[in-house]
């Protein structure tokens, strides 16, 4: 990311940081300005490392996954919305056989790398404040935490795909690149639907 990118995502922070400063509620606003921070660090993780090397690669996509079906899991438990829970449970599906076929992967492939099976604090911190939101903001906070998920698994997956450093994650990444173009097209037309 540039520094002018940078500079941007600061002003974003302290801009939010503020207005929850003034309100009674200040926490909503931390939140989503917390939320705003992780796609610009997101992003550039999947674009500068996660495009070129194997274990970056398959680290980020097998966190994606297990963040969206985290998430999922969560919003089948609250959202009262039955399309939102109809998407939660299509990306709960998707996420758990591209996680499978990942982890195949890289036992067969990259035998010696070890993928985590818990969360970074980047994504934990996005669980933590989707638990946290309010009933009245709570699918607009899932809609815009997973299209910013998705958009990062575009560039992580297009960008491995595009660097054939291992045949068969290069396939898995474009395989899996499909499914997630259409989920943000499905994504954004619910967010649309959704006051803010």
């Amino acid at each position: 990311m540039t520094k002018r990118g940078w500079t941007a995502a600061a002003s974003v922070v302290v801009v939010f940081l503020a207005l929850g400063a003034c309100d009674q509620n200040g926490a909503g606003v931390v939140h989503r300005a917390e939320d705003a921070v992780s796609v610009p660090v997101g992003q550039t993780s999947a674009r500068v490392m996660g495009s070129h090397q194997i274990a970056a690669y398959a680290t980020n996509a097998v966190l994606g996954d297990m963040f969206a079906i985290i998430s999922a899991d969560i919003v089948l438990q609250r959202t009262k919305d039955e399309e939102v829970a109809a998407m939660a449970r299509r990306l709960r599906a998707e996420h758990s056989a591209a996680r499978t076929s990942l982890e195949a992967l890289v036992r067969s492939e990259v035998p010696g790398l070890v993928l985590p099976n818990t969360l970074d604090r980047r994504r934990q911190g996005l669980v933590d404040n989707l638990q946290k939101a309010s009933s009245a903001s709570f699918d607009r906070v899932y809609l815009d935490q997973q299209i910013a998920a998705q958009e990062e698994a575009i560039t992580l997956h297009r960008g491995f795909a595009n660097h054939d450093a291992s045949r068969g994650l290069a396939i898995h990444a474009l395989t899996v690149l499909t499914g997630v173009e259409d989920d943000l097209t499905q994504l954004r037309r619910l967010r649309r639907a959704i006051k803010r």
